[in-house]
């Protein structure tokens, strides 16, 4: 019969990578000069999630990387000179 008083082994690991991953980008979001460029709101909101971290906590800064890349990166990347003589090369 399970006890339900210690959680099983893969769970306690699970939560323990969560915690490691947390602080790794918690450590990452606060070193100078390795920020990630976010409005002040979305790191605000995400280092207060990782004060308790879960598979969520880094989601809504997810969703704004994804943003960032798909409304600015990749346009510019699509007009760059790089792209543009591979795709003359290409041809």
């Amino acid at each position: 019969m399970a006890s339900f008083g210690v959680p099983p082994v893969s769970l306690r690991h699970g939560v323990r990578l969560v915690a490691q991953a947390a602080s790794t980008v918690e450590q990452v979001l606060l070193a100078v000069g390795e920020q990630v460029n976010l409005d002040s709101k979305t790191r605000d909101l995400s280092l207060q999630l990782l004060q308790a971290p879960s598979h969520a906590s880094l989601s809504l800064a997810q969703k704004r990387i994804f943003s960032l890349l798909d409304l600015d990166c990749y346009p510019r990347f699509l007009q760059s000179d790089i792209y543009l003589s591979l795709l003359r090369e290409a041809d």
